[in-house]
């Protein structure tokens, strides 16, 4: 399984995802979808699910998602799977 995280925004981001073990959890840049790197893909396996980072600017956000989700994000907001989210420290 994987998360597939795309920057449908007109600037670069950046995004971090959790491990339960193996796998990095790094910033990685995501340019603009117009762009060739506008996606990435992290493989993740785990039922528990894991945390989301986005950085946008001088703000970071994180997000909860399962390990098969798309998530995107564009001027609207983050969505897993279609579905808007929330932030972890916006509820």
């Amino acid at each position: 399984m994987s998360i597939i995280i795309l920057n449908r925004l007109d600037r670069q981001i950046q995004a971090s995802v959790s491990t339960w073990g193996s796998g990095d959890p790094g910033w990685f840049p995501l340019t603009p979808a117009a762009e060739p790197s506008g996606s990435n893909t992290w493989g993740r396996d785990d039922d528990r699910g894991f945390v989301v980072s986005i950085r946008d600017g001088g703000s970071t956000k994180e997000y909860f998602v399962h390990s098969n989700s798309t998530v995107t994000i564009d001027e609207n907001g983050v969505r897993a799977d279609r579905h808007l989210i929330h932030s972890l420290t916006n509820r």
